[in-house]
């Protein structure tokens, strides 16, 4: 059994994560890479060259995390398992 901390009400939580949203769907992010800009804008987001910004929609955010794995694995150098990130 793995030991847990809980640090946040659940609440709260749910206020943090809405809020992150938000800040993807409205302000967006700085990309200062002009081709990764490009990139981005060729794939669908809406992507400023003028101020570097893009933005995430939500729906497209929410679909990332559902397909994200779970856990990753790291490995050394030689190509051998070395820590799973969960």
């Amino acid at each position: 059994m793995r030991p847990t901390l809980k640090v946040l009400e659940q609440s709260l939580l749910e206020r943090i994560v809405d809020e992150a949203f938000v800040v993807l769907e409205k302000s967006g992010v700085f990309i200062e890479d002009p081709h990764a800009l490009e990139r981005l804008a060729k794939v669908g987001l809406r992507a400023d060259p003028e101020t570097h910004r893009v933005t995430y929609p939500r729906v497209l955010v929410e679909k990332a995390l559902a397909d994200a794995p779970s856990s990753l694995t790291l490995h050394d150098r030689d190509g051998n398992p070395a820590r799973v990130l969960e």
